[in-house]
């Protein structure tokens, strides 16, 4: 799921600068942020949402998954990705969707 949020905002970032959704990926601000400086920003917001939903981040369930995903877009900016480019965000709920079927 990581891999999910880093490969959908790396994507919007080859067309639109990420802070036009508030974030902040380090160095040029206009610049587009490589892969490794947005897998940063992603794995910090990552770590942050285990800690404040205290869940285990070695087993979690799929529940706890859905509401860490949830806490991950809102951390992300993902609804303004949504409104900036429908395209892309269809394409990650496709990806988070499949990933998310296989727990079951």
């Amino acid at each position: 799921m990581i891999a999910c949020f880093t490969l959908t905002l790396f994507n919007y970032a080859k067309q639109a600068p990420l802070s036009r959704l508030g974030l902040e990926a380090g160095g040029d601000e206009e610049a587009a942020p490589d892969e490794t400086e947005v897998y940063r920003m992603v794995l910090q917001a990552t770590r942050d949402s285990f800690d404040a939903l205290h869940i285990d981040d070695e087993y979690p369930t799929k529940n706890q998954l859905l509401k860490l995903k949830a806490i991950m877009e809102e951390r992300l900016c993902f609804s303004k990705l949504n409104s900036d480019n429908p395209a892309l965000m269809d394409e990650y709920r496709r990806l988070t969707n499949t990933l998310l079927a296989k727990m079951e």
